[in-house]
C-alpha cells in the first residue's frame, strides 16, 4: 500500500484468478465485520493479482481496509 498523489493504492497477489473480492472499509478497526461497508467489488486478474485505488479524503482522519473473499 502506498500513496500516489491524492490516491491510496493497494495491490497484492496469490488470489484465485478471475474470482471476485470485496474491499471493505471502516473508520474504526475494532468494529465487527458486519459494521464495515463494501467500498468496491472487483475481480482478481488472470494471474491472481489485484490492484485497488481510492482517493484520499483529508476530512477523514483515518480509514482501515480489509480484502474479503465471497
Amino acid at each position: 500500500m502506498f500513496a500516489a498523489g491524492n490516491n491510496l493504492v493497494m495491490s497484492g497477489g496469490n488470489g484465485t484468478p478471475s474470482i471476485s473480492y470485496y474491499v471493505l472499509t471502516s473508520t474504526h478497526v475494532a468494529l465487527p465485520m458486519t459494521n464495515w461497508w463494501r467500498l468496491v467489488t472487483n475481480q482478481f486478474d488472470l494471474s491472481g493479482n489485484f490492484n485497488f485505488t481510492n482517493a484520499i479524503n483529508l476530512l477523514t482522519p483515518q480509514l482501515f481496509y480489509r480484502l474479503q473473499l465471497p
